[in-house]
């Protein structure tokens, strides 16, 4: 199998394909997480009001709750957006493809 040297040009490529689509991704999910994090904010917040827990703490327990929570998420969608970016994808004289390493020629 030929391989091809990587230039700048196809690096941009590459590079493109994959950005679009994770910012694409990211404001979708932005934008659909949004009132489902306000709604679960909101409940967590009044069920630890439920229990005597106070607004200054319950703020540190919903952020330490959430901002895990949407690091979480952003990873999943930004794979995501890799793998749609990289899958049976034509960039235009080339593609990217997994090719198992011939454990004789790695020796």
């Amino acid at each position: 199998m030929e391989e091809l040297e990587l230039t700048n040009k196809r690096v941009l490529k590459i590079w493109w394909s994959i950005w679009w689509r994770n910012i694409l991704l990211l404001l979708v999910v932005l934008i659909a997480s949004s009132a489902s994090a306000f709604l679960l904010s909101v409940v967590i917040t009044f069920l630890l009001s439920q229990l005597g827990v106070g607004k200054d703490s319950s703020a540190i327990i919903v952020n330490f709750i959430s901002l895990p929570l949407g690091a979480l998420i952003g990873v999943f969608f930004g794979c995501f957006a890799v793998k749609l970016a990289l899958v049976k994808k034509s960039f235009g004289d080339f593609r990217i493809a997994l090719v198992p390493v011939n454990n004789e020629l790695a020796k």
